[in-house]
């Protein structure tokens, strides 16, 4: 199989000759560990990683993260909204982002926070600067990007969005959960500005021909869902099935990976009504990734499952690699299953088991096919 044949089976479902391994991020303190050790660029191309993201918010709206400073230098002017922010901190595009402090804590800007009604809201720049760029770029341009993508044998992730996470960071986490219940007419416009910008990047990436909605919302901690069921079923369920809605009217069986760290198993059921596909990352420390397998696998593939808080910085390198061999005969058997890290790698996860990862990846690859 080449990689995109491997990696459509995978999603589909369906049993592959090998597991494919999926994007696999590293620190800015690791990448620099890479490099020093492989005298090369790009850990995806150095270690055959076949996945490519396009797409994304900074690409159309007027200015880019730049340099190691990692403030926005687009034509939004924040500054009415937030505190200094020069010289230490990280200023995104929407206008959230947090301070560094001395001790290297992180004080997270959160530019609605004081707001108390809804002109306010509706005066804050970013939601027109983003309905500019939706209609300034053209997905014929970005479709050819994804073709050649696709001619060197990539699997292309659309990037869609976050419409919960961009909400609270935003209006700041506490704030717009109590909005929630108490000022629900503003939470609830908020939360409909968001889903408008992650609706045209569903339409962007599906015209241009993704291979998938690649959806980043993180709605679960360790010990369970940031919301009630019912606040789900109120709230984010019906975002979630319109944004999945705007890509498949232009592709209407595209599959659609959501990714959210923590325990997500009460909302499992109402991902898939939503129209999920693939779940990532399948957090081991916080859920048994065989089981998940074996409860919704008859309708979800599973992307991720190896663990970042335990076993990539504290494990040896062969507990890395009997990690990597287990989901491999668990969840990679019967199919649908690519493996990956569950979340980005960062300093504290020793070389020797990165290594070790992709050494087990090439080790057990095919083990799903003999595994009982």
């Amino acid at each position: 199989m080449t990689h995109r044949e491997r990696f459509m089976a995978a999603i589909q479902r369906r049993v592959p000759d090998r597991i494919p391994v999926g994007k696999v991020d590293f620190c800015g303190t690791l990448l620099k560990v890479f490099k020093e050790k492989t005298g090369a660029c790009d850990p995806n191309e150095y270690f055959d990683i076949p996945t490519r993201l396009v797409g994304g918010w900074a690409s159309g709206a007027g200015g880019a993260m730049v340099g190691g400073s990692h403030m926005w230098k687009g034509d939004i002017d924040y500054s009415p909204y937030l505190p200094p922010v020069e010289p230490e901190g990280r200023l995104m595009c929407k206008g959230d982002g947090y301070l560094i402090g001395d001790d290297d804590t992180e004080v997270y800007l959160f530019p609605l926070k004081s707001m108390k009604s809804l002109d306010e809201l509706y005066g804050y720049p970013w939601w027109e600067a983003e309905r500019k760029a939706a209609q300034a770029r053209d997905w014929r341009e970005l479709k050819i990007k994804v073709d050649r993508l696709k001619d060197n044998d990539l699997f292309v992730l659309g990037w869609v969005g976050n419409p919960f996470e961009s909400a609270w960071k935003l209006r700041g986490f506490e704030r717009f959960l109590v909005d929630l219940m108490e000022f629900p007419e503003f939470a609830g416009a908020l939360l409909d500005l968001c889903t408008e910008a992650c609706c045209a990047n569903a339409e962007y990436v599906a015209k241009a021909g993704a291979d998938i909605l690649f959806m980043y919302d993180d709605i679960a901690m360790d010990t369970g869902l940031m919301v009630s069921n019912a606040a789900f079923r109120k709230w984010l369920l019906p975002i979630y099935r319109k944004i999945i809605g705007k890509g498949r009217d232009i592709i209407h069986d595209i599959p659609v990976f959501f990714h959210t760290d923590g325990n997500a198993m009460d909302m499992i059921p109402l991902l898939i009504e939503a129209g999920v596909t693939v779940l990532n990352p399948v957090q081991p420390e916080c859920m048994d990734p065989a089981r998940v397998k074996k409860l919704f696998g008859d309708k979800l593939a599973f992307w991720g499952t190896v663990g970042v808080q335990r076993t990539m910085p504290f494990g040896s390198p062969e507990e890395v690699k009997a990690e990597v061999k287990l989901r491999m005969e668990t969840v990679g058997k019967g199919g649908g299953f690519v493996i990956s890290p569950a979340q980005t790698l960062y300093s504290d996860v020793p070389w020797e088991n990165v290594v070790a990862f992709f050494e087990a990846v090439g080790e057990y690859g095919d083990c799903h096919l003999t595994s009982t």
